[in-house]
């Protein structure tokens, strides 16, 4: 028997459970892998800088009319700041948290107040009901506990406030034909091959649909607001977004 608890075909002992080049290859971490700044904001880090840049800025005027404002808002997956500076005038105080440090951008984006948490590794560090708003925008299939991740939100909204939740659609049409030919949806990858550096699907741990997100928002006792349709021909794909949208956005009020 080997280190492994399995027996060699021939019924010889196997002497150790892998190779020693098995043993000591370095096992990447979520940490490891969003730590990597430079890599994780490749598409957008050369407009980082520049005024006015804002990711999911047509995400973010949309939600504006629904969210609770006033007192405080937390960002959860925040990355650079960007959104967190950007929604920050419309309350009294803002926080954003990230698994990785960004620093020099945080300290550009200092209308808010940042810090380093990983939410698969401990409660996030606030008080219950200490928040008018939360913000969680492509970061549930990302984490390893997502009824975890989605229970701390609920914790955290005080009574009528909101949260901004946005996931990859993995039930649009194309994922269901990639399914049907036998590849993986690439919901989060936009290279066609997995790579080691870029991780399988993006690092993408689990898939949504909009039914899906829909019962985990109920599940944890909030209740979905409304919904918003990204990106182009929007009447199009409002006749049937479960299949024609890439993007489900929602507005969760507690």
């Amino acid at each position: 028997m080997d280190a492994s608890g399995w027996r060699a075909r021939d019924g010889r002992e196997r002497l150790g459970s892998c190779s020693l080049e098995a043993r000591h290859r370095p096992i990447m971490k979520p940490s490891d892998y969003y730590s990597d700044v430079v890599s994780r904001t490749s598409d957008w880090s050369d407009r980082a800088d520049k005024e006015g840049f804002v990711p999911f800025r047509e995400v973010l005027l949309w939600a504006s009319a629904h969210l609770k404002t006033g007192g405080r808002l937390l960002d959860i997956g925040c990355q650079g700041g960007h959104q967190t500076a950007y929604l920050a005038r419309q309350f009294d105080e803002a926080y954003g948290l990230d698994i990785a440090d960004y620093g020099e951008m945080w300290r550009h984006n200092n209308q808010a107040r940042f810090l380093v948490h990983d939410v698969d590794a401990a409660p996030i560090p606030f008080a219950s009901k200490s928040f008018s708003t939360v913000v969680c925008l492509n970061v549930l299939e990302h984490v390893f506990d997502v009824f975890g991740l989605m229970k701390e939100i609920a914790r955290l909204l005080e009574d009528g406030g909101t949260a901004l939740i946005m996931v990859p659609n993995a039930g649009q049409i194309k994922h269901v034909l990639s399914l049907a030919c036998g590849w993986v949806p690439r919901t989060g990858s936009k290279s066609s091959v997995f790579s080691e550096s870029t991780g399988w699907d993006g690092q993408h741990l689990h898939y949504f649909t909009r039914r899906e997100i829909s019962w985990l928002i109920r599940h944890v006792e909030l209740e979905v607001k409304c919904t918003y349709i990204t990106g182009r021909l929007r009447f199009l794909k409002s006749t049937c977004p479960s299949l024609l949208n890439g993007d489900i956005v929602l507005v969760a009020t507690k």
